[in-house]
């Protein structure tokens, strides 16, 4: 049965990547039938749901996680289109435990952005800090730092931040409007 199970996988997900939902979501209902607790299955039905605007794949995905909460690919999925649907607060949840689990510079800028969004702004400043740690040329990092500190309103630092950015990365529009914006803010102090 394990076999049969492992081939109609196989197949579903071909014919997902190939774009033949509808047979491939019957083939995962299929395998389900099967192999109730297929926490690959669950994952998979939940995306396809979710792509199709169905909240029921959030359900889904958490019976994934449920199943095999030790999976980071579960816990991002998921947290990805928390933050589509702007609940911050799940995706940030899940983001950090992706990152928990498998650590990477994709998923802590992630959690970055959405300490920032949530403006936790001093764990947000702690998560760029570590990026740039090891990614010193992070051009998002060193930007969104730069409107963190020109949120508090400290124009000076701000400025040199988004230089850095655009000094990285001189195509970098953010960057650019956001150092004009620097700028004027220093010369209407003086």
């Amino acid at each position: 049965m394990k076999t049969r199970v492992t081939e109609k996988l196989h197949k579903a997900i071909d014919l997902h990547k190939k774009g033949d939902i509808q047979t491939a979501r019957e083939l995962y209902m299929e395998i389900l039938i099967d192999d109730c607790n297929n926490a690959d299955v669950w994952h998979l039905l939940g995306l396809i749901e979710l792509k199709e605007g169905r909240d029921e794949g959030f359900d889904m995905i958490l019976k994934a996680i449920s199943i095999a909460p030790l999976s980071p690919l579960f816990h991002s999925n998921i947290a990805h289109h928390y933050k589509h649907r702007e609940n911050y607060k799940k995706a940030l949840e899940h983001f950090l435990n992706s990152y928990e689990l498998m650590p990477s510079i994709e998923t802590l800028f992630e959690v970055a952005l959405l300490y920032q969004v949530l403006s936790f702004n001093d764990k947000a400043l702690s998560c760029y800090e570590a990026i740039l740690a090891q990614l010193p040329s992070h051009s998002q990092s060193l930007n969104n730092i730069g409107v963190i500190y020109a949120q508090k309103g400290e124009w000076g630092i701000a400025q040199a931040f988004f230089q850095k950015a655009i000094d990285v990365k001189p195509s970098y529009e953010d960057a650019l409007k956001n150092v004009t914006i620097a700028e004027r803010k220093q010369i209407d102090k003086t």
